[in-house]
């Protein structure tokens, strides 16, 4: 297979590595997390042996997209963690209802909310624009 055959495969090969990058970032906390990593760079780099491409930077490209797809599936896991409470707590503060209150099934009522202020008050306090489920 010439260059320009060879050549046809990178955009998959990159969207796939862009895509184990996104994937790894569910597992980032070692050991499994560090495994997974290095199980993916190696995938990434067979592929790029295997379809012999021409030019350190088509390489540099699939590692750049592996580690694009890790650091913004790590951002987005971040920024929608929930806080971590130790449940039933005591809290006083400010949340601000963003959806209608709808019966929960179990006889109270549920309804999503944003953090305005809340202080844990056996623990750390909650991050201002936290989502909730209340």
């Amino acid at each position: 297979m010439g260059d320009a055959g060879r050549l046809r495969f990178v955009p998959h090969l990159v969207l796939g590595l862009f895509c184990a990058g996104l994937v790894s970032a569910t597992s980032a906390r070692p050991p499994g997390g560090v495994a997974l990593a290095c199980l993916v760079v190696a995938i990434g780099a067979g592929a790029c042996a295997a379809l012999r491409l021409p030019g350190p930077s088509l390489v540099l490209l699939c590692v750049a997209a592996l580690l694009a797809g890790g650091a913004w599936g790590g951002a987005r896991l971040a920024a929608t963690e929930p806080p971590d409470l130790d449940l039933p707590a005591a809290v006083r503060g400010t949340v601000v209802l963003d959806t209608p209150t709808v019966p929960d099934g179990r006889g109270g009522l549920r309804a999503r909310a944003l953090v305005e202020s809340l202080e844990v008050v056996e623990g750390p306090p909650v991050a201002v624009g936290t989502r909730l489920l209340i």
